[in-house]
């Protein structure tokens, strides 16, 4: 069955972003065994030096981000290219007290935020190509009908992960949306925001000088882009070779991260966070991304719903939080499997199954190749009697016997050497044979290895016994050859000597002496012979049982590498269960310490057998460890309870807890799962309470344990929360994903502590904590603030605004637009203070209310100077109001109202003006 997954990019940022995507990697390769076609990553930093970090998956594989996967927008000679396209009119969004950073962007973005944004800038080219390559990839046409994926969506879902405190992410994660934007379609965009707590937890001195003011900076711009509208005012983003006009929101959803949770555990490491957004990245992809409609679409949702804006400030913000339930039964297994290779070793190396002294010295009998304990076999075999076979008993020439003697023993007495070179190999041919055969045999038996070594030492032994007694026998029989040779030479000197007398009486006996002796030194011979054949035949089996010893010692040396590497693998194997992410509980934890292999698992001859296909046993002589190794494991990673660990759920596990510990395991989880993000409504009250979910991811919902009786869903700490189990067919893991929000951004709790460190920042060097020094002079014009403004009730804004236009202080310019007098508001004082407020009636009058809290002093102090002025000027416009108003005649063109819009045109085309203009009315009539 095919897995379902969704096409998604993941874009990390600066050191942060990098980080999480290497462990997002990892993650994606460990759950799928691969990076799937329709994944993709790009590491983007402005740091010169290559990013070369390296995790472990699983299966041993280094997890790296490749050459395609990383792209350096580092900028060479950057205050050249700065001065260069100033004088063109360039680069005004660098603030400037950001201008003389740039000195050190050769070597990274150095925590200025307008250092990173001055890389992407000048490498757009390379951002948007590779992006567009990647894009390519990720929708190749090959995909469709993969047998292993089956796409959730037809879109692409865009993950970018930065720092909100540093240089690079901080200053170029808003570039970056909006390029993504352009360049995806119908993609949706979700951003992973660390804010700057966790590195001011980490680091002390000039590496945190900038986080806090930078996080608040970076807060305060997304605040305002992510409250853009279709009619908002475009914000203008200055391109490297052009501008472009912004009016929309940079992501669908956008998740700040602390690195404290609602019960104040804090995490004082930037790679636990970034484990916890990798968790929730690989979440996103899968199926309970499906579950949750998406995480950029769910969070879309509750924004667009506007349920949680309070005080005139939209809800952006959405908070998250990612824990695991794992049952690593596969680890499990490979424990297992390595204990019990370790065992087949044991088995292999281990004596006690007979005895190979016995079984060498049987082997000796049965082949007829002893020649002590009173045997001689070999000897025997070579040259079956001592006696010659032919006779010697006349001498036809007595007068010079030595001819004649010296032919018969050296010839005529003793075997053809070709006849002894044919028993010779005969007997070596089948002799190798034999011991190969018992090798063999012996090898592939339990004991085998113990039994081929000893078998082989005790051959050796009795061969060199029997070599020895050889050895010495002939030494004997050379001296006694000796002695018969002077005899020989005797009685042959004592013939001639007889041949050389008249009278030869006695001729006969002397001749029989002569023969006698003859035939006794060739029958030393032979015996002397007979035994150096043997030794010929002891010194090459010897040579070939040291052959098989030296073949034997590197299987054992093979064996005991196995042996190491089976121990070193189960040790690397219990560090990595017990070193888990920390967002992570491992249940394989609690059966480490209990798995081990009996010799009843093994059952030799099965493994005999499997090896019969692969070489047999014997082979392992000629191999490498590893290639032992690996034959071993075939044999035990099949093995009925390594299976047993490797098919058990994560849900069977769980089953078999008791209560209490299940209960346990559960709200350790739910605490883990906790979003890092605190907030604090300030006295503020919404309409409705922000969405607060968790979705659960189980393997089969109808049989898993966490639904069985809400068990889950009675262990979550928050009233009403939101708790879906969801199936999503993983058997190995049990997912708890916690999305909180959305909520405005004045109520992260963090922004007490930046704003501090921000207002010091920026009093001493203005907009240096923002991406747009442009759109910072904006939040100065228009008085935007993170904060809310003050609630001014309805009545009083009706009041004020009245007041406004009866005493001037609101008019018309000759364009028709609304302007209101206010050196607050950013009124100059060559233009009279005069202040654009809006071209429409309903536009003049909210802005005038939303800013009502920042002008009421001035309004006073305005109405003021007028009252001293003329003491009855206030009863005379009010006089003239009502008489407007008795006379019908106030809302129309020309009147106190600076309405310009007929009446005949006022409900049907402008129904907000016509609502609006009968407020005012009312309010006047009431007075």
């Amino acid at each position: 069955m095919a897995t379902k997954i969704r096409r998604a990019l993941f874009i990390g940022l600066g050191g942060t972003g990098m980080t999480t995507l290497l462990h997002t990697k990892k993650i994606i390769y460990d759950n799928y065994g691969e990076i799937p076609p329709m994944i993709g990553f790009i590491g983007i930093d402005t740091d010169r030096g290559a990013y070369n970090k390296w995790l472990e998956a699983r299966d041993g594989k280094r997890i790296m981000l490749d050459e395609a996967e990383k792209l350096s927008i580092n900028v060479q000679y950057p205050m050249d290219i700065y001065k260069v396209g100033r004088k063109k009119g360039k680069f005004g969004w660098i603030a400037p007290g950001n201008e003389n950073a740039l000195t050190v962007l050769a070597d990274g973005a150095g925590q200025i935020r307008s250092n990173g944004r001055f890389a992407i800038t000048e490498k757009e080219d390379d951002v948007r190509t590779r992006l567009q390559a990647k894009r390519d990839k990720i929708t190749d046409a090959k995909h469709i009908g993969n047998p292993k994926y089956e796409l959730l969506d037809t879109d692409i879902d865009v993950h970018i992960v930065f720092s909100l405190s540093g240089g690079t992410g901080g200053g170029t994660f808003i570039n970056l949306a909006y390029i993504v934007n352009d360049l995806f379609q119908d993609c949706k965009i979700s951003g992973y925001a660390v804010m700057g707590e966790v590195f001011r937890a980490m680091l002390t001195g000039v590496a945190v000088d900038r986080v806090r003011a930078n996080s608040y900076g970076a807060i305060k711009d997304l605040d305002y882009l992510m409250s853009l509208t279709p009619t908002s005012k475009d914000v203008k983003i200055e391109w490297f070779n052009g501008e472009e006009g912004v009016n929309s929101r940079p992501f669908n959803a956008l998740y700040l991260i602390d690195n404290k949770n609602v019960n104040n555990d804090t995490y004082t490491s930037i790679d636990q966070i970034s484990e916890m957004i990798s968790l929730a990245l690989v979440t996103s992809i899968g199926n309970l991304g499906d579950a949750t409609a998406s995480v950029a679409d769910n969070v879309e949702k509750v924004i667009a719903f506007g349920n949680m804006d309070m005080e005139g400030k939209r809800a952006w913000v959405a908070g998250l939080g990612v824990s695991e339930i794992v049952y690593d039964g596969k680890r499990l297994a490979q424990i297992y499997a390595n204990k019990a290779r370790a065992m087949v070793v044991s088995m292999m190396t281990n004596g006690g199954c007979d005895d190979p002294s016995t079984i060498a010295n049987n082997w000796i009998d049965e082949n007829k190749i002893r020649e002590n304990l009173g045997k001689n076999d070999v000897i025997d075999y070579f040259i079956e009697t001592p006696q010659p076979t032919i006779p010697f008993s006349d001498i036809d020439q007595p007068e010079n016997p030595k001819v004649e003697c010296d032919q018969y023993i050296n010839n005529v007495s003793q075997e053809r050497t070709e006849k002894l070179e044919e028993r010779y190999n005969e007997l070596t041919n089948r002799l190798e044979g034999s011991l190969d055969e018992l090798i063999k045999k012996q090898i592939n038996r339990e004991c085998g290895a113990y039994l081929c070594e000893n078998i082989l030492k005790a051959l050796l032994k009795q061969f060199e016994l029997c070599d020895g007694e050889m050895k010495h026998e002939i030494a004997t029989l050379n001296d006694n050859l000796a002695l018969k040779n002077s005899a020989l030479e005797t009685s042959q000197k004592e013939l001639e000597d007889f041949m050389g007398k008249l009278l030869k009486f006695g001729k006969d006996k002397k001749i029989q002496v002569v023969c006698e002796d003859a035939v006794s030194v060739a029958t030393c011979k032979r015996e002397i012979k007979r035994r150096e054949r043997a030794r010929q035949f002891y010194g090459w089996i010897m040579a070939r049982v040291n052959d098989y010893l030296a073949k034997v010692d590197v299987m054992l040396v093979n064996l005991r590498a196995v042996t190491a590497k089976s121990n070193a693998d189960i040790e690397s194997l219990r560090l990595g269960i017990g070193n888990n992410s920390f967002f992570q509980h491992n249940l394989a934890t609690s059966f480490v310490d209990s798995i081990n292999c009996q010799n009843s698992d093994i059952v030799f001859n099965d493994f005999v057998t499997m090896m019969r296909d692969n070489g047999g046993l014997w082979s392992f002589a000629s191999l490498t460890s590893d290639q032992v190794a690996a034959l071993i494991w075939k044999y035990t990673s099949q093995l009925p309870k390594a299976q047993d660990f490797v098919n058990r759920t994560v849900n069977d596990v769980l089953r078999d807890l008791g209560s209490d510990e299940l209960d346990r395991v559960c709200r350790l989880v739910i605490a883990k799962a906790q979003p890092l993000l605190r907030t604090n409504f300030r006295g503020h009250h919404a309409t409705s309470k922000p969405d607060n979910g968790y979705y659960v991811g189980v393997g089969n919902k109808a049989e898993s344990v966490l639904n069985q009786d809400d068990f889950f869903k009675s262990r979550v700490p928050e009233t009403g929360a939101n708790v879906n189990i969801v199936p999503v067919g993983l058997k190995d893991r049990v997912i708890v994903f916690h999305q909180f929000g959305v909520v405005p951004a004045f109520t992260v709790s963090a922004l007490d502590t930046f704003q501090q460190e921000y207002e010091v920042k920026e009093n001493k060097s203005p907009g240096t904590s923002h991406w747009d020094f442009g759109l910072y002079q904006r939040f100065e014009e228009e008085h935007f603030d993170i904060w809310p403004k003050d609630e001014v009730e309805e009545q009083e804004i009706l009041e004020r605004w009245i007041q406004a236009l009866l005493f001037g202080i609101v008019t018309k310019n000759d364009k028709g637009e609304f302007i209101i007098k206010s050196h607050v508001l950013g009124g100059k004082a060559i233009e009279q203070f005069k202040v654009k407020i809006g071209g429409k009636r309903i536009d003049a009058y909210r802005y005038f209310a939303e800013n009502l809290p920042i002008i009421k002093d001035e309004l006073d102090e305005q109405v003021t100077k007028l009252v001293d002025s003329d003491r009855g000027l206030p009863y005379k416009l009010r006089g003239k109001a009502k008489q407007e108003v008795d006379d019908g005649v106030y809302h129309l063109p020309g009147h106190l109202s600076l309405n310009v819009i007929s009446y005949d045109d006022l409900e049907k085309l402008y129904p907000e003006e016509f609502v609006q203009l009968n407020k005012e009315i009312e309010y006047i009539l009431s007075m």
